[in-house]
């Protein structure tokens, strides 16, 4: 169950005026103005969860014929984000509408055809899964094997709080994983009136582990993606998988008679390095480190994952491609055709 959990758009739109929350100037030292942008305009929808617009393009006339459109599409229809479409085309044209009636506003017929058919640019968008385990501690665990085990081809994994991230500093994709029941909790905690959900919801969510990709501008572009149209398609679960099954696994499992299994006596000496807390980048030159972290990866250890020397979390490490094959979490039979799951309607084939 896969779903759209965040998008940044440049797309078609019509208003006499400018949209945004007002302006942000910059200007030289000498008083000249520099440049000047406008603030996004939060526009209110579904259970008061927001989407921000503002103006990026405008004719002679100074009408908006383009708008930025930033934040959770699903969330903003259907005021929360548990489950929901992975439609990009058809949510982001029920947006337009939506973010049309509430400023009071009708599209020409040219700019919704221009929507309809993808024509229109993508900046970042997010695609999540989610999964269900026997409970919140077994997600915990899982969330903590991952953040010790495992990494990307260029990154290690980064743990903050109970989230845990891959490729967090990158500037082209990266990917999350964290309790949604836990989040959930740490929200209605902070405001209490902001999570308007029936306890059933609540309870649902209670052991699901959500896996959120991330791709930016750059990777969007490289990729073919960041033109609307070529979503139209595309398989989200294909693009989803392919980006999580970058993450690397090793069960850090402790080597036993290491003189028969390692021959070389110098990834011998790495590996007990690596085994009392040292981290061996700091001791080997870059290609010894590499040669030696190519041999240690065939005992399914990995010494660019720096080992705590703590003990680890008793949890089953399940390589991810294992957990996608796994039936994926499906959203509750009974809120079909209720408030709390927005379906878009087909305007877009």
């Amino acid at each position: 169950m896969e779903m759209i959990d965040w998008v940044t758009c440049k797309i078609p739109f019509f208003c006499h005026g400018k949209l945004n929350d007002g302006e942000f100037a910059k200007f030289t030292k000498d008083g000249e103005l520099e440049y000047c942008i406008g603030t996004r305009l939060p526009v209110v929808g579904s259970h008061d969860s927001k989407i921000h617009i503002r103006t990026t393009e405008y004719d002679d006339d100074g009408n908006t014929i383009e708008i930025q459109i930033s934040g959770n599409p699903v969330k903003y229809l259907q005021g929360h984000n548990l489950f929901g479409s992975s439609d990009l085309l058809n949510l982001m044209y029920e947006t337009v509408l939506n973010i049309s009636e509430k400023l009071g506003v009708i599209q020409p017929k040219n700019v919704l055809e221009q929507i309809r058919t993808g024509c229109y640019e993508l900046s970042r968008i997010d695609i999540n899964r989610m999964f269900s385990l026997e409970n919140r501690a077994q997600v915990l665990s899982f969330i903590n094997v991952m953040a010790s085990n495992s990494r990307t081809k260029s990154q290690s994994s980064i743990m903050k709080g109970q989230t845990v991230y891959f490729n967090k500093e990158s500037k082209r994709w990266s990917i999350k994983i964290y309790s949604k029941g836990q989040e959930i909790n740490l929200a209605r905690n902070k405001k209490p009136g902001m999570i308007i959900m029936p306890p059933e919801l609540l309870l649902w969510a209670d052991d699901k582990i959500r896996i959120e990709l991330t791709l930016k501008s750059n990777e969007l572009r490289e990729s073919g993606l960041h033109l609307a149209s070529e979503w139209r398609n595309i398989e989200e679960l294909d693009i989803f998988t392919d980006y999580v099954e970058r993450i690397q696994m090793a069960s850090q499992n402790k080597i036993d008679n290491l003189s028969s299994k390692i021959e070389l006596a110098s990834v011998r000496s790495t590996y007990i390095h690596w085994l009392n807390g040292e981290d061996p980048r700091f001791i080997l030159a870059k290609r010894t480190f590499y040669r030696h972290r190519k041999a240690l990866l065939e005992h399914d250890v990995d010494i660019s994952i720096l080992n705590s020397k703590e003990p680890q979390p008793s949890a089953k490490i399940v390589p991810l491609c294992k957990v996608l094959e796994l039936k994926p979490a499906e959203f509750p039979h009974w809120v079909a055709g209720t408030e709390f799951l927005f379906e878009p309607r087909k305007f877009c084939n």
